[in-house]
């Protein structure tokens, strides 16, 4: 009874939980990414943040076009568009990141430890909705998909 509800509970929840796990591998390229750039090579803040973005939206849209919800877009125009459409959100998602600094850093005093970990959620979920309502729409599992996994599940 048990392993049947943890079973369906992850059918259902199972897009949301590999774009958690493969999430927090873009999180540590980030960090790790801008620190190498900050650090070691001793670029600027916007510089080493901007480069660690590029870097973790690549690594995110491999990710999520074949591991999350595995795309099956062909041919590199489409591709392409895949591309630009994820950028461009993810970029949209990079501005909520810095506003949400400047705003609980600059304005309300915040320990920018917290404040990141704000910043890294709102952007989790801007990048999250986005990806699977606008960019992968056609690969997202339709109730009835949902349905029969479930099914074929119980059966196993």
């Amino acid at each position: 009874m048990m392993k049947e509800l943890i079973k369906r509970t992850y059918l259902q929840y199972q897009t949301f939980l590999t774009y958690a796990f493969w999430g927090i591998f873009a999180t540590g390229i980030n960090i790790v990414t801008y620190f190498l750039f900050a650090n070691i090579l001793h670029l600027s803040v916007i510089t080493s943040n901007i480069g660690a973005w590029i870097l973790t939206t690549i690594f995110g849209f491999i990710t999520s076009r074949h591991r999350v919800f595995k795309s099956e877009t062909t041919g590199f125009k489409n591709i392409w568009h895949e591309w630009i459409q994820f950028a461009s959100f993810r970029g949209t998602s990079l501005l909520a990141d810095t506003c949400t600094m400047w705003l609980t850093i600059e304005i309300l005093g915040w320990h920018a430890l917290i404040a990141k970990t704000l910043a890294n959620l709102i952007a989790a979920l801007i990048n999250y909705s986005t990806s699977k309502r606008i960019v992968f729409k056609n690969q997202n599992r339709s109730g009835e998909d949902i349905r029969k996994r479930l099914i074929n599940a119980e059966n196993k």
